[in-house]
C-alpha cells in the first residue's frame, strides 16, 4: 500500500506511451487516454490518504503530467486541429501570456515560479481533457467556446492569487475559497 499512490503515476507514464502506438480517437486510445487521466485525478489524492505525499512524489507527479500531455497534444492535435475555431488560438496565446505574467511574478516576489492547484485551474485542466471526447459532435466550437472561457478566468484567477498572496502556497485553492485540511 505504502507505493500505489507511485504506481498510480507510474501508470500515467505507460499510457503515455501507450498512446503513442494506437491510432488517435480510437476505442482503444480513449480506454488508455481515460486510464491516463482517472491515475492523474487519483495519485495524490490517494499519496494524502495513505501519508506518503512527498517531494518525489511530487516530481514524479510532474514528469508524469509533462509526458502524458505532450504525448496526448502529439498524438491528437494533428487529427483535431482543423476542428478548432480560430478563437481558440488566441485564447491559448492569451492565457499562456497571463499564466507567463503570474509565473514570473511568483519568482520575483517569491523567489520560485508560481504554478497555482487553484480550483478553477483544475476545472480547466478537466475541461481540456474532456474535449478529445466530444470531438464529432456538432456543438464543438460551443464547448471550445467554454473550455477558453474557463481557462481564461482561471489564468486571471491565477495571476490575482499570485498578487495577493502574502507567502507562496502552490495549494490556494483560489480568490474565495480558503484551504480546509
Amino acid at each position: 500500500m505504502k507505493h500505489i499512490a507511485d504506481i498510480l503515476t507510474a501508470a500515467r507514464i505507460a499510457a503515455a506511451v501507450a498512446m503513442l502506438f494506437v491510432p488517435p480517437l480510437s476505442a482503444l486510445f480513449f480506454v488508455i487516454y481515460t486510464a491516463g487521466g482517472i491515475t492523474d485525478m487519483t495519485d495524490g489524492t490517494v499519496a494524502r490518504k495513505c501519508g506518503t505525499a512527498g517531494a518525489h512524489g511530487s516530481r514524479l507527479d510532474s514528469i508524469a503530467d509533462l509526458l502524458f500531455c505532450s504525448s496526448a497534444l502529439f498524438r491528437l492535435l494533428p487529427v483535431m486541429w482543423g476542428s478548432f475555431p480560430v478563437f481558440v488560438l488566441w485564447a491559448a496565446a492569451g492565457v499562456a501570456g497571463v499564466k507567463i505574467a503570474a509565473a514570473v511574478i511568483g519568482a520575483v516576489r517569491f523567489r520560485r515560479m508560481a504554478f497555482l492547484h487553484t480550483y478553477a485551474n483544475k476545472l480547466t485542466g478537466a475541461a481540456v481533457f474532456l474535449l478529445p471526447y466530444f470531438h464529432s459532435l456538432g456543438c464543438f466550437t460551443a464547448l471550445c467556446a467554454a473550455v477558453c472561457a474557463i481557462a481564461i478566468l482561471a489564468a486571471a484567477e491565477e495571476l490575482a492569487c499570485v498578487l495577493k498572496m502574502k507567502e507562496y502556497d502552490a495549494e490556494k485553492r483560489g480568490i474565495i475559497w480558503q484551504k480546509t485540511d
